[in-house]
C-alpha cells in the first residue's frame, strides 16, 4: 500500500496548492468520485469508506498482478544482492549501493526525455538516483522483516502500476518539474522512515531467497 499512499500524498499536496488536480478522483466532504482506473469495486461517487476498500482491493490486485514479471528482478536484487552487499558495506550502503546500481538501468529511458522531459540530467543524474535509493530502503525492510523476496517483488508491482496510474494522470498547472520535485520528497521521506525502522530493528543476515 505504501507506493499507493505515496501518490495520493502527492496528489492531496498538489491539488490545495492549484499546482495540479487529477483526472480520474475528485474529492469532496461527502466522498469521492473517481473514473479512470478500472476500479475493482465499481466507478463514480462513492462513500470514503467504499472508496478506501475500492482502493484497497484494487492496489491488492494490481500489485499481485505486476508482481509476476517484478519478481525476477527482486529475487536478484533484495533477494540475493542485498544479503551480499549489506554483508560487505554494512545496512545503510549496502542497501543504497543496491539502490543505485537499480537506478542505473534507467538513464537511456530518461535521458530520452521519457520519465523527466523538461530535465533529464537533473532526473537522471539526481532526482531518480535518489528516489531509487529511497525506495530501496522500503523494499530492503520489508525483505528484512519477512526474510522472503516476495513482499518486495508485490510492493515493486504497486509502484509499476497504481502509483504510476495515479501520478501519471495528474493534469498540471505549473512545469512538470514541481510533480517531480513533490513526488521526490515524499518518497525521500518514506526512504528515511524505512531507513530508521531498519536500523531499530534487530537483523539476522543470511540470504533472503525463499
Amino acid at each position: 500500500m505504501i507506493p499507493t499512499i505515496s501518490a495520493f500524498v502527492v496528489l492531496t499536496i498538489l491539488q490545495p496548492m492549484g499546482t495540479g488536480h487529477s483526472g480520474w478522483v475528485i474529492f469532496s466532504s461527502h466522498g469521492v468520485t473517481q473514473s479512470g482506473v478500472p476500479w475493482l469495486l465499481g466507478r463514480g461517487t462513492e462513500s470514503w469508506p467504499l472508496f478506501t476498500a475500492n482502493i484497497l482491493v484494487t492496489c491488492i490486485f494490481y500489485s499481485l498482478i505486476n508482481a509476476i514479471p517484478a519478481a525476477g528482478e527482486e529475487f536478484a536484487g533484495h533477494g540475493f544482492l542485498q544479503y551480499l552487499f549489506t554483508q560487505r558495506f554494512g545496512m545503510i550502503k549496502g542497501i543504497a549501493g543496491l539502490g543505485l546500481i537499480w537506478s542505473m538501468r534507467h538513464p537511456p529511458a530518461q535521458l530520452a526525455a521519457y520519465n523527466f522531459p523538461e530535465h533529464p540530467f537533473l532526473g537522471s543524474f539526481i532526482l531518480s538516483p535518489i528516489e531509487l535509493i529511497s525506495d530501496s530502503f522500503f523494499l530492503g525492510w520489508l525483505t528484512f522483516k519477512s526474510r522472503s523476496f516476495i513482499p518486495a517483488a508485490i510492493a515493486h508491482g504497486a509502484g509499476n502500476s497504481i502509483q504510476e496510474e495515479i501520478i501519471g494522470n495528474i493534469h498540471l498547472n505549473a512545469p512538470v518539474l514541481s510533480l517531480q520535485l513533490v513526488r521526490f520528497i515524499i518518497t525521500a521521506m518514506f526512504g528515511f522512515l524505512f531507513l530508521w525502522m531498519s536500523k531499530r530493528s534487530t537483523i539476522q543476515n543470511r540470504p533472503y531467497i525463499k
